[in-house]
């Protein structure tokens, strides 16, 4: 298993995330309105294309999938005070 492999799949995650995030609000007009569902559609890639990969890297994928996801919960719970965040209407230039 090679770390750059899986830098590599978060990274694309991460662009492929980014990508359709701005198409979306670019083609069909809907813009996020939290930040959470952005990692939480990050997250959604990470653990689909983690079933391509080898077991051990499946495993450390999917870990940290769930790392992540348990840290955004964290954060914006509201029982911390968190509301969620609300961006901008036009925070994505097309």
């Amino acid at each position: 298993m090679a770390l750059r492999n899986l830098i590599s799949v978060g990274v694309s995650a991460l662009c492929w995330t980014i990508w359709r995030t701005r198409n979306d609000a670019c083609f069909k007009f809907t813009y996020p309105r939290d930040p959470a569902n952005l990692v939480f559609i990050f997250c959604y890639w990470l653990k689909y294309w983690a079933i391509m990969q080898r077991t051990e890297a499946r495993e450390i994928l999917e870990l940290g999938v769930q790392m992540v996801q348990l840290v955004v919960s964290e954060i914006l719970h509201p029982r911390h005070g968190a509301h969620g965040w609300s961006l901008f209407q036009r925070r994505i230039d097309c």
